[in-house]
């Protein structure tokens, strides 16, 4: 595995780990990882594996990187019985006959197929070209793909061979003369590692016979590989995009159409190492969550049961076998099929100046919400490969522009903001498109107070051949703050939170075209920091309208565009002072009352009452500005004295009660006082005897 590769693989893991052992570990037990090495080496990888399995400390591997390493290792952990996850090693042969080993992204045939589909469904091609490598990764990708374009009646005129036994030089030149000669392909899909992949795309690029408009897609070796491996290529850098610009690529994973789970990931992430994450780090994120919570779920024992624990561990991990058990990663729901491997379509990205944005057309998972999948498949609008069915998805991309907040109250809890979507959709709608016409409103905006009406687009135009509208929004939303730590939280998290109304996930999805910007205003009072963008789906109850399914639980999945971002008041110290120093005052103004002598004690209760009273003025002001209902711990400080001031009243008065007594006892035995004087003289004889 390359550095940059080895080091998102280990940085993945540790993630997870690390958040597990600050929360208690497994049952109380921290984990601890042992990091390995392989190098890419088969032998070394088996030599490391027999070192794993002979350690009664180890319960579970998570590796290897590349397939031949995989494996040479996966012979010696079947043997002795210890399970592996990978989660970027996807021959097929790594997990077939091998119950011991795992794969938490899809494999190559899945890959090979998909993107044949997609050649025909996603890009419209009807002819193809392919390059593969001569080892079990390209033989089995080429296989498939072949196999499957055969079937949707997609030719496939041109293929090569590479060979790194041969010279690059004389395998180029022959990929270069067979390209200008003759009809080009529509489409050449790079079944490589990304070491021969980028010498041939770049002589390809500089040959100009890609002037030709025939499209490249990438394999997903290649792909995730592919920016490291064009490091010594200054054209690239000095003008970033030269070679690489308008590549497909196919990937288990990508961040833009990702969820919340890849979104709170990728902060995370970004906060632990400083860096962007990649499919590399999220992937490996997900298996090691996978075994972890494997692990959780079949009570290991520990020292002295490790096979018992292995095995144990395994078949929790067989019985993640469907949605309903499935693993929910950061990256997507992991359930493994009979083999081992999981069952799941892949995105199709392209590069654009080296970033990464999904291709217009994606295939999602659609299973159970597909009415007439026939048709769908006929009509070139859903694919289906195996038992998994796929719907052609329009992708948008928003940017979000021009953020101005201009009011930010905390009761009631909302604030107001202005700002600008840009939404970027195809330019040219085909006779079948996906979408019939390129609406973008009505928007439903999920946490504003009252319903918003987009305005009339404040621009439109067409660039690089997409349809670029712009439309200006200004309104007031809900918010929930986070108060419970109040007043010493200093951080506020304002959400905006929109989709579609009429488009439903199968036909439309929004993603972010730049992942954060700056907030261009705020309230004097408050501070802003970055605003962030992620899409995810939320679910919609609806019968659309058809008799058959009213009173039924049908639901429908719709593209959410959710924009974040954080402020923070400038006066929090003066708002800590503040609603701190009545406790501060009652503090010490009860220590002066318990200061007080006992024979005072009729100023003590007084004072005790007035202080009580004290508390109780400022403890509601306190909410005024807070919203209804809501309960922080300065509350709980205010209870706490609250209850030490009953406390020393009733300790008063118990006081009260026992100097009362005394004072009882002293006047019942003075001498009786009559009315009289004769009454009086009468009783002095007796006080004389």
């Amino acid at each position: 595995m390359g550095i940059e590769n080895g080091k998102s693989m280990r940085n993945g893991v540790q993630l997870y780990v690390d958040q597990v052992n600050a929360n208690g570990g497994i049952d109380g037990r921290k984990i601890n990882i042992l990091f390995r090495n392989d190098e890419n080496n088969p032998d070394k990888a088996r030599k490391i594996a027999e070192e794993l399995v002979s350690d009664d400390r180890i319960l579970v591997v998570i590796g290897h990187y590349y397939s031949s390493t995989s494996k040479e290792a996966g012979k010696i952990y079947k043997r002795f019985q210890i399970p592996a996850i990978t989660a970027s090693a996807t021959a097929e042969d790594v997990i077939l006959n091998n119950k011991w080993y795992f794969r938490t992204i899809p494999g190559n045939n899945m890959e090979a197929r998909f993107v044949a589909h997609y050649i025909t469904k996603g890009l419209k091609n009807n002819s193809a070209g392919i390059i593969f490598s001569k080892d079990d990764y390209g033989k089995s990708l080429a296989q498939a793909f072949k196999k499957v374009t055969a079937e949707l009646g997609v030719r496939v005129d041109k293929e090569w061979e590479w060979d790194n036994d041969k010279p690059a030089a004389d395998q180029v030149d022959i990929i270069q003369q067979q390209l200008s000669e003759g009809e080009a392909p529509d489409v050449i899909y790079f079944a490589t590692h990304a070491s021969e992949g980028v010498k041939i795309i770049t002589t390809l690029k500089e040959s100009g016979l890609l002037d030709k408009k025939i499209d490249l897609i990438a394999s997903y070796a290649l792909a995730r590989s592919f920016f490291d491996n064009i490091e010594g290529y200054p054209k690239e850098w000095a003008s970033p995009g030269y070679y690489s610009d308008g590549i497909y690529f196919a990937t288990p994973f990508m961040s833009a159409l990702g969820g919340v789970r890849a979104f709170n990931f990728a902060s995370q992430y970004q906060k632990k190492y400083s860096e962007k994450q990649n499919v590399v780090s999220i992937s490996y994120y997900d298996a090691v969550k996978t075994a972890i919570e494997a692990a959780r779920k079949s009570g290991v024992q520990g020292t002295g049961y490790i096979h018992e624990d292995r095995e144990k561990l395994r078949d929790t991990l067989a019985g993640f076998y469907n949605t309903q058990r499935a693993i929910k990663g950061a990256g997507g729901l992991i359930w493994f099929d009979e083999e081992g491997g999981v069952t799941r379509e892949y995105a199709i990205g392209i590069w654009k100046k080296q970033q990464e944005s999904p291709a217009d057309i994606q295939f999602a998972e659609q299973n159970h919400k597909i009415d007439n999948l026939l048709h769908e498949v006929l009509d070139n609008q859903a694919i289906l490969i195996d038992n998994l069915a796929m719907s052609a998805t329009q992708v948008v991309s928003v940017a979000v522009q021009d953020i101005n907040v201009t009011n930010i109250t905390m009761d009631p809890a909302q604030f107001t903001a202005s700002f600008q979507l840009r939404f970027s959709s195809p330019g040219k709608v085909h006779e079948d498109a996906i979408l019939p016409n390129r609406l973008i409103a009505p928007l439903e905006f999920e946490n504003a107070i009252t319903p918003i009406t987009v305005s009339d687009p404040v621009l439109e135009k067409e660039s690089d051949g997409k349809t670029v509208t712009t439309v200006q929004v200004e309104a007031t939303f809900k918010t929930k703050f986070n108060i419970t730590s109040f007043p010493f939280t200093k951080e506020q998290k304002l959400s905006i939170r929109f989709r579609n109304e009429q488009h439903s996930y199968e036909r439309l999805v929004y993603v972010p075209e730049i992942e954060t910007i700056e907030l261009d205003a705020v309230p004097d009072n408050w501070r802003s920091f970055s605003a962030y963008f992620y899409q995810d789906i939320m679910s919609k109850k609806t019968s659309l309208g058809d008799p058959e399914y009213f009173r039924t639980e049908r639901s429908l999945d719709y593209s959410r565009f959710n924009i974040e971002f954080i402020v923070t008041q400038n006066n929090s110290f003066m708002t800590f002072f503040y609603h701190t120093l009545p406790l501060l005052l009652t503090g010490i103004a009860f220590f002066i009352i318990l200061r007080m002598p006992a024979e005072q004690w009729e100023k003590r209760i007084l004072s005790t009452i007035a202080l009580q009273a004290f508390l109780l003025v400022f403890h509601l002001k306190q909410h005024t500005n807070l919203p209804e209902g809501s309960v922080t711990v300065l509350d709980y400080t205010y209870y706490l004295f609250h209850v030490i001031l009953l406390i020393s009243l009733a300790s008063s008065h118990s006081f009260f009660k026992r100097d009362l007594s005394v004072i009882r006892h002293k006047i019942s035995s003075l001498p009786l006082i009559r009315g009289n004087n004769g009454m009086e003289k009468e009783n002095e004889p007796q006080q004389s005897s």
